[in-house]
């Protein structure tokens, strides 16, 4: 398994500290039942000494605050086992700010954003130059917790395309995974919503976990399923029960003492679909490209009677392929990838027979509207298919009419009265009696929407 970071093991519940992003302007911090006092720290630190928390207006709810006159070593005492509550501290660097800012503690972002004068701060005439430094208001929130999460490094396995990712370990109920993918500069965007890096990342909660083998538990988080399939770019932290969602996370244990969690990478990484387009595939006699789902996955290709590899997203068949029926295509995975065959087991290459295709087909028109009732679809065929003599047209399982066919200078087009299309997948196959000499694949798209007036 392969780790960013030390394994954690902590026998007795630790602490964390959360440092949320300066737009929200929120720390959480996270100490485990009866632990040791744990230091606050001052936000503004040596630059900015006036910064002090609003004793006033603590809410402490079984916390201990433990000051000794000096906020700057002020620590809180977690509260005893078998209670519960959040504490809220807020801090300002004028005092002034404490009433609005105490109100907006437990409320949400926007009545924060109000009582912090939306990240700027208000100081009074008489205050220092210290104070007049720009400082929101911030609040510090408090939470028990019971323990760690502890994940079993070799149980990590990653369904790419199914964005589902499966730990076993101890401690998992209510535990929340922070995921982040960072893709290689090389490699093709992630995903949309990504950061000014390029990087992608996320959280989920463990709500359902199972009892499995040797005591340990199995959950399954979800993850986005437009991925690419690289595993040394998804680094996993998981953090133990209540912990929000977001913010800069700092671990302690239970004697206070500053501790990190492991940032995990997948052990193995598992794909279910090969080739970009599905349904059957179709070659040309003289080669062709095929588009791959996941090309950053494939270590090598071959194949027999013809030269192939991974270029630009697509797999490249060069060579003349002659009279034979389908070419076999084996596929090589990178490390700690793997296919998923359909009984469950797991390969690290898988060789495709493609079907050899001698009359090119293709869909001319645009694409098929669904659920449409004596629609037309127009093909264009190579010149390789006036040799197959008279063709018959399937559409989904469905036989279809030829209504017109006419040769230009470019190809033979060919007009098909088809049936009502259902799905979002349209796989069109010519046949010669028996014989499939040529295949089509679109996808159909909705039907309009019509509104009287």
């Amino acid at each position: 398994m392969w780790a960013l970071g030390l394994a954690l093991q902590v026998a007795a519940p630790a602490v964390l500290v959360a440092a949320a992003p300066a737009a929200s302007d929120r720390v959480v911090l996270m100490a485990p039942y009866g632990g040791a006092p744990v230091p606050l720290g001052t936000p503004g630190g040596a630059k900015n000494p006036a910064i002090q928390f609003c004793r006033g207006s603590a809410q402490l709810r079984g916390w201990t605050l433990v000051a000794d006159g000096n906020d700057a070593a002020a620590r809180l005492q977690p509260p005893p086992v078998g209670s519960s509550g959040a504490a809220h501290l807020v801090w300002t660097a004028n005092a002034a700010d404490c009433e609005p800012a105490a109100a907006a503690a437990s409320a949400g972002p926007a009545a924060r954003e109000e009582a912090s004068g939306e990240g700027r701060s208000r100081t009074s005439p008489g205050a220092s130059a210290a104070g007049r430094e720009r400082f929101p208001s911030r609040v510090t929130t408090a939470l028990p917790y019971a323990a760690l999460p502890q994940v079993e490094p070799q149980s990590v396995v990653w369904n790419v395309d199914a964005g589902r990712l499966d730990v076993a370990g101890r401690n998992l109920a209510g535990a929340l995974l922070r995921w982040r993918f960072a893709a290689p500069a090389t490699s093709a965007p992630v995903a949309s919503g990504g950061d000014e890096e390029g990087a992608v990342d996320g959280s989920d909660v463990c709500r359902d976990p199972q009892e499995g083998a040797g005591g340990l538990q199995t959950c399954s988080f979800t993850l986005a399923r437009t991925l690419l399939a690289e595993p040394l770019a998804l680094q996993l932290t998981f953090y133990p029960a209540g912990t929000p969602a977001q913010g800069r996370v700092q671990v302690f244990d239970a004697l206070a003492r500053p501790q990190h969690l492991p940032t995990l990478l997948p052990e193995k990484s598992l794909l279910s679909a090969v080739l970009g387009v599905d349904g059957a595939v179709a070659l040309q006699t003289d080669g062709g490209r095929l588009p791959l789902r996941h090309p950053e996955a494939v270590g090598s290709a071959s194949c027999e009677q013809a030269l192939c590899q991974v270029e630009d997203g697509s797999l490249s068949i060069h060579g003349e392929l002659g009279g034979a029926a389908s070419l076999a295509v084996t596929l090589q995975l990178r490390p700690h990838l793997f296919f998923v065959d359909p009984d469950g087991s797991l390969r690290s290459s898988r060789t495709l027979a493609l079907p050899v295709q001698r009359c090119p087909v293709s869909l001319a028109s645009p694409p098929p509207l669904r659920g449409l009732v004596g629609q037309r679809l127009v093909l264009r065929l190579g010149d390789a298919c006036a040799r197959e003599g008279s063709l018959q047209y399937v559409v989904n399982d469905a036989p279809s009419r030829v209504v017109q066919t006419q040769r230009l200078a470019e190809g033979i087009y060919v007009v098909l009265a088809a049936g009502p299309i259902a799905g979002e997948e349209v796989r069109i196959v010519a046949h010669h009696g028996a014989q499939v000499v040529g295949t089509a694949n679109a996808r159909s798209q909705p039907s309009p929407t019509l509104h009287s007036r």
